[in-house]
């Protein structure tokens, strides 16, 4: 692959990631809005619902795709695995500080789920049960998938950083960047909720 269809590639995943990083930290933000004035909320009950299901399938699905293990999509994975076959053809802007070729196992091995837990049961329990797909055995038993897998915010947390910072472990060196994950408008959700 060469350098162009590299930044190409990387460009493509670090929006997905970006995309990924603004609707949690605006689902977390409008969580921790309804803690301080729930009357606030409380008039609007469905749409608040609504729009927080929005923003938590939103980070579902592209934590999904981030984290896929399918070999013929761009996934963190896919995309370490271009990284570990061009190490040693990259031209580096800067000197890296660190052994890259140690580095990159180590996130491969990271956002595999058969030596992450946590990717493990985004991709095989929550993904393929319940985001992509329904599950028809454990929908006509009545199970949940989502109260019966689900990721406390701290997992969600350690996925999407993770996710940022592996990026960030390798475009500096090899495109002479790195990425921010803020929103320069992350705040304006204010505009809404002081009207309330």
């Amino acid at each position: 692959m060469n350098i162009e269809e590299f930044e190409k590639t990387t460009s493509e995943l670090v929006s997905d990631i970006q995309m990924l990083s603004m609707h949690w930290d605006l689902l977390l933000k409008l969580d921790a809005e309804i803690i301080s004035s729930p009357s606030k909320f409380s008039k609007s009950e469905h749409f608040w619902s609504m729009t927080f299901n929005a923003h938590l399938t939103s980070v579902r699905i592209i934590l999904s795709r981030v984290y896929d293990t399918n070999e013929r999509v761009l996934s963190i994975k896919t995309w370490l695995e271009i990284v570990k076959a061009e190490l040693n053809n990259f031209k580096f802007m800067i000197e890296p500080s660190c052994n890259l070729s140690e580095l990159v196992i180590q996130n491969i091995n990271y956002s595999d789920p058969k030596t992450n837990n946590l990717v493990h049961v985004l991709i095989n329990q929550l993904r393929n049960n319940g985001i992509a797909h329904t599950n028809m055995k454990k929908a006509s038993s009545g199970i949940n998938v989502f109260k019966e897998w689900e990721l406390t915010q701290s997992d969600y947390q350690e996925l999407i950083t993770q996710a940022q910072e592996i990026i960030n472990n390798y475009i500096p060196y090899i495109l002479g960047y790195k990425v921010s994950y803020n929103s320069l408008h992350k705040d304006d959700y204010k505009n809404i909720t002081n009207l309330l």
